[in-house]
């Protein structure tokens, strides 16, 4: 099992990304702002939604359910700007 590691805000303002079924993901916040799932039931525990502090990484969360997706929200802070990562759970990635 492997951990892979999201940054928010990630560099582009929309973004696909993997997640091995199986791995665990952990979110590192570069900048501070406000960080929500499209969804809950995805990750054990649930991701939440609340406003992080710039340089905080929360996880580790492990994905309940293979062959599914997430989009992860993120404003940020500091430049007021929005970005979105699709997040696809899969069994393997490219």
């Amino acid at each position: 099992m492997a951990m892979k590691q999201i940054n928010m805000p990630p560099g582009t303002h929309a973004f696909t990304d993997c997640l091995v079924y199986g791995d665990t993901l952990s979110i590192h916040f570069v900048d501070p702002g406000y960080f929500w799932p499209s969804t809950t039931g995805i990750f054990t525990p649930d991701l939440p939604s609340a406003p992080f502090p710039a340089g905080v990484t929360i996880g580790p969360y492990t994905p309940v359910a293979n062959n599914t997706q997430v989009d992860l929200g993120f404003f940020d802070f500091s430049n007021k700007k929005v970005y979105v990562d699709t997040l696809k759970i899969k069994s393997t990635c490219p």
